[in-house]
């Protein structure tokens, strides 16, 4: 069974490629069907990965034997880690966050199927979320 090999890039708040991190220790990535996927990664400290990793940057993490992009999102949690019996020296961090899905994934709209395509966000006249001139209260109508 060959292992597959995968390659972390890091880009900068720009979505700009600053780097690569070859030394990581683990990568642990949860790609979800129609869901905001996870990602963690685990590098030594005091490497040039856990230089390249700070918030407002993100990663994209990349399956080297098929060339495609698995998954890609920013920094959200930063976590110094150190134990006697895993790591001596000075220790690891652990960089996670989330795919870069949540940015659609917050914003997902469902429109109304009883209305046309023309039209699937119109509200009824009556509707609690109508507003016309007879109940305009703001401009004093």
């Amino acid at each position: 069974m060959t292992m597959t090999h995968y390659i972390v890039e890091v880009r900068d708040e720009n979505y700009q490629r600053v780097g690569q991190i070859d030394d990581y220790m683990e990568l642990d990535i949860v790609v979800r069907h129609c869901q905001v996927g996870t990602w963690q990664l685990t590098v030594m400290e005091g490497t040039r990965g856990s230089q390249l990793l700070t918030r407002g940057r993100g990663v994209v993490v990349w399956n080297a034997d098929i060339g495609k992009a698995l998954i890609s999102g920013p920094v959200t949690q930063i976590q110094r880690y150190w134990t006697n019996d895993q790591h001596t020296g000075p220790g690891s961090i652990i960089f996670s966050g989330k795919s870069d899905d949540y940015l659609a994934y917050n914003h997902v709209a469902f429109p109304n199927p009883t209305k046309g395509v023309a039209k699937p966000w119109s509200v009824q006249k009556n509707s609690v979320c109508a507003q016309d001139a007879e109940s305009d209260t703001q401009n004093g109508v």
